[in-house]
């Protein structure tokens, strides 16, 4: 039901490894797309179009999986990534946990910038009741995440800035952390 389904025909999907090199189904990886109705490159832009066609394949920038019957999934985006402790982190893993509490009616997951980390992972939370408390939430993260994904401040919040599609901003997210 969350896939964007299959390739259309003519049309070359795959999932890479930072290499290139595509994986297994149920991996997650980079979408690599190719075929007449992708792009052709950047418009008089030759070094941005160097950096998102390889081969005639366009590097989507969106991390996907593909499932045994060849439907695709995605599940972030290379650039959300954040780096801790050496780890690349997918922000929208973390969420999904404090998702499944039944505590909250959105979250979101930020990277700041630490000097012994390289960031420091921040819960902003809205919570369904004023009786969920920031120890319960960190309590339920440590039972189903490892220890360098785990939050190390939660703040709750009223709600969440959304862009003009409804999207958590990501951007304005860290301004309340200011």
């Amino acid at each position: 039901m969350d896939s964007i389904g299959k390739a259309i025909p003519g049309v070359d999907l795959r999932i890479t490894d930072p290499t290139g090199a595509e994986v297994q189904p149920g991996q997650t990886g980079e979408l690599w797309a190719k075929g007449p109705n992708i792009m052709k490159g950047y418009w008089k832009d030759p070094g941005a179009t160097k950096q998102v066609l390889v081969d005639g394949h366009y590097r989507t920038g969106d991390q996907a999986f593909q499932d045994s019957e060849g439907y695709f999934y995605i599940v972030g985006r290379k650039d959300d990534l954040i780096k801790v402790k050496g780890h690349r982190i997918n922000p929208r893993e973390i969420e999904d946990v404090l998702m499944s509490s039944n505590k909250l009616v959105e979250a979101a997951i930020l990277g700041v910038p630490d000097d012994l980390m390289g960031h420091k992972l921040v819960a902003l939370l809205v919570a369904k009741s004023d009786e969920c408390s920031q120890n319960e939430v960190l309590s339920f993260c440590a039972r189903k995440l490892p220890k360098h994904k785990l939050p190390v401040e939660v703040k709750s919040v009223r709600t969440l800035p959304k862009s003009a599609s409804g999207k958590i901003d990501r951007t304005k997210c860290m301004e309340l952390l200011k």
